[in-house]
This record gives C-alpha cells, sequence and structure tokens, in this order.
C-alpha cells in the first residue's frame, strides 16, 4: 500500500531508510596499487564475513521461531477449550512483541459480531472492551478482516498503539487479537508481526475445529437424545399395549375395556379428550366411554353415521384423519362447547373386528397439537386391541346367554319331567287310595241307616268318621285334578282357589312341619291364565325356598291383590294386574348376593341343599305367563318374591307358545 493510500492514523510497517555512506574523518590521500588491492580483498572479505554471520544469525532465529511454532502447534493439538487455546496464544505473543494489554475477541458462532472471550491481565477487560467498542464503531474490526493481515492503529481508549491480527482461517474469520503496546510503527519488525500472523492462523484454525467438535458434540447429544426420547417413547408405546392387552383379555365387560381405552389414550398422548363411539344397529354413534367429555358433548354425539362429523367421516372410509383445526373443517358437527374448552386438533381411528367397523376412537387436543405418525400407529394398535375385545365380550355374551337359556331350558325338562312322574305317582296312589275310601264311605251309609241298633258310643264316633273321610276324599280329588293337568294347557284361573289347592296338597307335605302358611287372599280377583301344573311348579319353588330360610317354627304368607293401572309396578296395560306376594321371616339375602339370585347356579344355601336353578326358572315360568317377577329383601328381616300376572281376557283354554 502506498502512502497515499494509507488509513489515517496507520503507520506503514516494513520500510527502511537507506544508510548514509561511511566517511573517514582523515583526510583522503591517494593509496598505492598494492595496498589498495589489499584493502579491496581484505574489505570484501570482512563482508563476507558479515554475510555468513548475518545468514547464521537468521538460521538461528528461524531455527527458534521454527521451535517455537511446533511447541505452539503442540499446544492447541493439546489444547481442550477455547481458555486454554486463548492463554496459549497470549503466552506466545507476549514472547514475541512487548504487549501492555491483550484482548481475544471471538465471533458468535451463530452470528458475525465480535465479543470478548479473553483479557490479559484480567483488570484491564473494562478498558479493553470499551477500546474494542470504540474501534468497532470506527469501522477498524471490518478493514483489519478485510486486509487479513495484521494492522497497526492508534488506541483511543488505552493510550498505546493497537495491532489488530485477524483470527481467519480458509472458511471464515473466527476472532481478533487486540494487542496494546507502547512501541512505535518504526520499531515494530516485520518479521514479528509476520509471526504473530502464523500463532494467529494456527489458533484460528483450532478454535474453528474446537468450535465444529462441540457442534458435532452437542448435534450427537441431540441425536442421543432423541434416539433415547424416541427409544423411550417405544418402549412406553409398547408397555401401554401389554399393559391394555392384559386389561383386555381380563374380564370381558365392554364398558370396562373401552373405559381402559380411553383412560391409557388421555394418560399417555396428553389429550385432554377422549372418547369411544360405539356403532349401534340402528346407524348411530354414541360415546359410550370416554375422558373429559363434557355432558354436552355425550348429547350431541350420538349421531347417525350418514349425517356426517368427524367420527362417522371415520367409521365410513375405515381409515384414520388427523385435522389441525376441527372449527375450519367443513365435516366438523361439534358444538361451541369444545370452541370454548380450547380444543381444536383432532385424531380419530376406527375401531375394526373381523374386518368390520364396530367403533371410533377419538382424540381432541389443544389448538395447534399436531399428532405424529407414531401416536397415530399407537392409537391404531390400542384401537384393534380395544375392537378385538369388544368383539370377544358380544360373543361370549351371547354363547354365554345361549348356554344359559339351555341350561334353563333342560332344568326346566328335569323339573318338568320330575313332576310329571309325580303326577302319574299321584294319580295312580289316589286310584288305589280312593277305592276303599268308597268302600268305607259305602259302609259308614249302612252304618248309619242302623243307627239306631247301634250303641250310643259308636253312633258317636261315626261323626269323626265321616268327616276324616271327606277330607280323604276332598285331598285325593285334588291329587287326582293335578295329575288330570297338561304342560303347557293354560286355562283361566282362580289364583286364590289355585293357592288354597296348593296349600292343601303340601297339607301333610313335610314343608308343613316346621313352616306355617298364613294366607292373605284379596277379594274380586280376576282369573288369571295359567299353565297350572307350571304355576303349582312355581308355589312350590318358592314355598321350599321359603322354608330352608325359615327358621324353626318360621312362617311363610302368601298374599293376593289387585294392581290398578298407574301403580309404579305397573305402569302399562292390560287394565289390570294380579299380584301375588310369597313372604318368609327367614334372615334375608344379603345386598351384595341379591342382584345374581337369578344367575344359573347361583346359591347362598350352598350347593348340598340348593342347585341355584329354581328362581331362575320361576321367573322364566312367569315370563312366559306374559308376567313379572322380582325379589326384594334387606338383608336383615325377611325375603319378598312379588309376581305380577296379567288378568286373563276370558276364560277358556288358551294353548302356550311353549311349555313350562
Amino acid at each position: 500500500m502506498s502512502a497515499e493510500h494509507a488509513v489515517p492514523g496507520e503507520m506503514i510497517l516494513g520500510q527502511v531508510e537507506p544508510e548514509p555512506a561511511r566517511t573517514s574523518g582523515r583526510p583522503h590521500r591517494a593509496a598505492s596499487p598494492l595496498s589498495l588491492e589489499f584493502v579491496q580483498e581484505l574489505e570484501a572479505a570482512r563482508r563476507r564475513v558479515s554475510v555468513l554471520e548475518e545468514a547464521n544469525q537468521a538460521i538461528h532465529e528461524s531455527l527458534h521461531r521454527i521451535s517455537r511454532l511446533s511447541a505452539f502447534s503442540e499446544g492447541l493439538d493439546r489444547s481442550a477449550s477455547l481458555g486454554d487455546v486463548s492463554d496459549l496464544l497470549f503466552e506466545e505473543v507476549k514472547g514475541i512483541l512487548p504487549a501492555k494489554i491483550l484482548m481475544l475477541a471471538l465471533v458468535e458462532a451463530t452470528g458475525h459480531e465480535f465479543r470478548p472471550h479473553r483479557v490479559a491481565p484480567p483488570e484491564a477487560a473494562a478498558a479493553a472492551a470499551e477500546e474494542m467498542r470504540a474501534q468497532m464503531a470506527a469501522g477498524m474490526f471490518g478493514w483489519a478482516v478485510n486486509l487479513r493481515r495484521p494492522t497497526m492503529i492508534s488506541a483511543v481508549c488505552l493510550g498505546a498503539n493497537l495491532i489488530l491480527v485477524p483470527l481467519a482461517t480458509t472458511r471464515r474469520t473466527v476472532g481478533m487479537l487486540m494487542i496494546a503496546t507502547m512501541l512505535s510503527a518504526e520499531s515494530v519488525q516485520q518479521q514479528h508481526l509476520t509471526l504473530v500472523a502464523v500463532l494467529a492462523r494456527q489458533a484460528a484454525e483450532c478454535i474453528d475445529n474446537l468450535r465444529l467438535a462441540e457442534e458435532i458434540r452437542r448435534q450427537n447429544e441431540a441425536l442421543q437424545q432423541t434416539a433415547e426420547t424416541a427409544l423411550a417413547r417405544r418402549v412406553a408405546d409398547l408397555g401401554l399395549l401389554v399393559e391394555t392387552a392384559r386389561t383386555v383379555s381380563g374380564p370381558l365387560d365392554t364398558e370396562a375395556v373401552l373405559r381402559h381405552v380411553a383412560e391409557v389414550t388421555s394418560r399417555h398422548l396428553g389429550a385432554p379428550t377422549v372418547g369411544v363411539s360405539l356403532l349401534q344397529p340402528d346407524g348411530r354413534l354414541p360415546f359410550t366411554a370416554g375422558v373429559g367429555l363434557a355432558p354436552e358433548c355425550r348429547q350431541c354425539a350420538g349421531v347417525a353415521v350418514e349425517d356426517g362429523g368427524l367420527a362417522g367421516w371415520v367409521a365410513t372410509h375405515c381409515e384414520p384423519l388427523m385435522i389441525p383445526d376441527v372449527w375450519a373443517d367443513p365435516r366438523n358437527r361439534c358444538c361451541e362447547v369444545g370452541r370454548a374448552g380450547g380444543l381444536a386438533s383432532y385424531l380419530g381411528v376406527p375401531l375394526v373386528a373381523r374386518d368390520r367397523v364396530v367403533g371410533v376412537l377419538s382424540v381432541m387436543g389443544e389448538a395447534g397439537r399436531e399428532f405424529t405418525t407414531g401416536e397415530v400407529a399407537l392409537l391404531t394398535g390400542l384401537a384393534a386391541q380395544g375392537a378385538l375385545a369388544i368383539e370377544n365380550a358380544r360373543l361370549f355374551a351371547d354363547v354365554e346367554r345361549r348356554m344359559e337359556e339351555q341350561r334353563r331350558s333342560m332344568a326346566r325338562l328335569v323339573h318338568s319331567a320330575r313332576m310329571a312322574s309325580v303326577g302319574l305317582l299321584a294319580g295312580g296312589v289316589a286310584h288305589d287310595i280312593n277305592n276303599p275310601l268308597c268302600i268305607i264311605s259305602n259302609h259308614l251309609q249302612l252304618l248309619r241307616l242302623q243307627a239306631e241298633a247301634l250303641p250310643q258310643a259308636v253312633a258317636d264316633a261315626l261323626g269323626p268318621i265321616e268327616t276324616s273321610v271327606q277330607r280323604i276324599a276332598t285331598s285325593v280329588e285334588a291329587i287326582l285334578e293335578y295329575a288330570r293337568s297338561n304342560p303347557g294347557e293354560r286355562q283361566a284361573t282362580d289364583i286364590n282357589e289355585a293357592i288354597r289347592r296348593m296349600r292343601l296338597l303340601l297339607h301333610y307335605h313335610p314343608l308343613c312341619r316346621r313352616l306355617r302358611l298364613i294366607t292373605d287372599f284379596g277379594e274380586e280377583i280376576p282369573p288369571v291364565s295359567l299353565d297350572r301344573g307350571a304355576w303349582d311348579q312355581v308355589m312350590l319353588e318358592l314355598l321350599t325356598n321359603a322354608h330352608e330360610a325359615a327358621s324353626e317354627c318360621g312362617a311363610a304368607r302368601i298374599s293376593t291383590r289387585v294392581l290398578a293401572t298407574g301403580e309404579p309396578a305397573n305402569p302399562s296395560p292390560p287394565p289390570a294386574w294380579v299380584e301375588v306376594v310369597v313372604a318368609d321371616d327367614g334372615p334375608g339375602i344379603p345386598p351384595e348376593a341379591l342382584p345374581r339370585v337369578f344367575d344359573p347356579f347361583f346359591t347362598t344355601k350352598g350347593p348340598e341343599k340348593n342347585l341355584g336353578l329354581g328362581l331362575g326358572i320361576c321367573r322364566d315360568i312367569v315370563t312366559e305367563h306374559g308376567g313379572r317377577l322380582r325379589v326384594e329383601s334387606d338383608g336383615r328381616s325377611g325375603t319378598r318374591v312379588i309376581i305380577e300376572l296379567p288378568a286373563s281376557p276370558g276364560g277358556g283354554i288358551v294353548e302356550a307358545s311353549c311349555g313350562g
């Protein structure tokens, strides 16, 4: 750079003024040719020696510089931080130039501004920072970076000269070394500046490598953290699927399975609202279970599939649906309750079992929530497990219902066959009793004709005998009537008379030895269409239960009455219902067992006393008669079995659809 192009304040380095010719103080005189030649040779030899000495000195200095640069390079290789690099650089620079203050400013990794990094001595940090700001404001840092070589300028705040040395690599500038020195521009040798520039170049490469290594380390840590997070998420997802699989493989309770799926989905995805909709036979998609659903949402969610809606779209297309803002989607049918709650994003997946959509699992999140492909896959897996569990629960319920019907049918058949055998036996016994009873009755009539010839004591004994014979005849007639009844045949029956007949049959039954039967018959009871054999079976079963529950000398009360239309137990036609109540004074049924009294093979008496089929059979018989049967007990004092039967529309025999 020429002097006329120099920046104001800069001193041009490397210019050396020519030395004036040396002259002797003695007067010049002409030398002889011989002495003149000798002097010239001597002077030439002296110059050669001087050149050799200078060359030797230069070699030594070069070796020293090479040694220092080699040591500096080794030190940089061992440096593990930017602080190590700056300390090593400061130490080497101090060995080259007398520095008052040294400051290393680094360019930010994400920008282009210089920031103070290290100052020596530390107490001069404030003054050095102020000087740096002044030079940057004057544009000296940018000018030095463009020159890409050491530049000496005048200090603004430090009262010294400054040497700005850019730290630059072939790729970018990483910093600036600022050297405050009391040396003038004429006293600073170019070789020293060159050496400082070499040190700065090596330091820049090392700083750049350290930053690159730090960036790679941060990237590796971020990648490792991302991988660990993804792995943890995957493990959590697999754990969730395993947990759900264990839950749905347990008791086949559809409501419990759906509630579990909704709860684990909400917890795992951090979603405030999760709903499970099951497809109904009529095409509706009501919410069956959910988390965070407002009552209004439950009410407006039961729309038909063809009416649209996001869940309806998922069920129709049988594929997942993600929407970042449901309020901007024309398919949305949600009410404003969700908008007020800050919900906007939607993710829905179909519940598919056996290639058939059985429902939809819907998740709603806050505005801006974006569901990942992993979350979609997880939700799809949960939906698949839930759908399979729902389908299995339905199949299990159907099989269980059919098995229960089969068990009850078998029990009714066995019981009916037993009752038929008893009827045949009773008919035979009745005939066997009736024949000798007729002989006894005839002879009593003959004796009555001869009463005047009989002793008074004998005549008085005939009255009780005739009464007993009449009772036996009445009992035999009841047995014959029972034996003549055909299973499955119904006829209009006086319910009070049917109960009296059953009581007469049970008069000598072992049931009545410890159980007192009390009757309370209502008046004007309309006839009821009954299968008399099946009705006797019901009464016998209920009285057997009362006998087993009653204490010593206990009692069972049988009452009848007419239920008027509109009573709580009789809200619907026909206009008249007949109520029969069988109540005992036993200990009652525990509250926890009451809901299960109709379950097959359930009993509170133990299998040695009861198979647990009686009440279920009684309910089925009453139901087949168009009636209702329920059990009431407070678990402390007695049990009441209430039977409600519709009044018969007319007399005569009515064929039943199925037998009792």
